[in-house]
């Protein structure tokens, strides 16, 4: 007695479907609004990043307070702070709009800030280097990452969380990260 095979039918509809489908899918595209934000005259603002709801952050001036656009607004809301901006990094705003940070600046260096509501702002607990500048910020606020003052004039990478404040991350032996910010080899050691 022989066992019966599973048997496979083929028809050329599956095959079509696929590329239809993405065909379709393409079709429907999202499409994006460009809204110019409103700025009052004569301060010179500087729009840095953008929440999910369409809240963006950014400043007055090169090193002035932190202005929030929300959507909708007449006008920005000054939020405070002086500040500094890196390569227009900063200030940061997570993806749910929960936390904004920024690059603080103190009589004894930049620091990493919040937004704590009017125009106050919080240095980050658990900071350990001397300045420490935040480049980047999780979805929900509850990771921020940067590169502090350390020895010798380098730059250090770091990742702040409230649990465990900073963290200094560990480069290669052979790596370090300079004013510049750009990971580079030391003497010339792969």
């Amino acid at each position: 007695m022989t066992t019966p095979r599973n048997r496979v039918n083929w028809s050329p509809w599956p095959c079509l479907a696929l590329p239809l489908s993405i065909f379709a899918s393409m079709a429907q595209a999202n499409t994006v609004t460009l809204t110019e934000l409103p700025a009052p005259e004569p301060t010179f603002y500087q729009a840095a990043n953008i929440a999910d709801d369409g809240t963006v952050v950014g400043n007055a001036g090169l090193g002035g307070s932190v202005i929030r656009w929300l959507p909708g607004a007449s006008a920005p809301e000054d939020l405070g702070g002086e500040t500094a901006t890196v390569d227009n990094v900063t200030p940061l705003i997570s993806k749910d709009g929960s936390t904004i940070v920024a690059a603080y600046l103190y009589d004894d260096g930049t620091k990493a800030a919040t937004w704590s509501g009017g125009i106050d702002w919080t240095v980050l607990p658990g900071l350990t280097l001397s300045t420490s500048g935040p480049y980047g910020i999780s979805n929900d606020g509850s990771h921020i990452v940067g590169a502090g003052g350390g020895d010798g004039g380098l730059l250090l990478p770091w990742i702040w969380d409230a649990a465990n404040g900073q963290q200094i991350l560990a480069l290669p032996d052979n790596v370090a990260v300079q004013d510049n910010l750009y990971p580079v080899l030391l003497n010339n050691t792969p």
